[in-house]
């Protein structure tokens, strides 16, 4: 069961899909946790890996980034040190 503590309104955005293979998991990951938090609805963008790091500087730069995002582990570092990555334990 996916649950989620609401600050906001919604929709929340999530970019998380970059293949064929993740997007069924994620769909069903999205269906579950709207079933699980009414009047919640979760908006997943699909960006291609290669150019998914671009679209993430771009986006934080611009204040158009998505509530969540599947990141590279190599660019974790960069993203905490910049303050826009943070360990999501206590929403979950």
């Amino acid at each position: 069961m996916y649950s989620a503590t609401v600050t906001r309104t919604s929709p929340a955005s999530a970019g998380a899909e970059y293949s064929a293979k993740t997007g069924p998991y994620f769909q069903d990951v999205k269906k579950e946790f709207e079933a699980a938090n009414p009047g919640i609805t979760v908006k997943f963008e699909v960006v291609p890996w290669e150019v998914l790091l671009q679209k993430l500087t771009t986006d934080i730069t611009a204040g158009t980034n998505a509530d969540l995002s599947i990141i590279g582990t190599r660019w974790l570092i960069d993203f905490v040190q910049q303050d826009v990555a943070e360990p999501l334990d206590s929403y979950i």
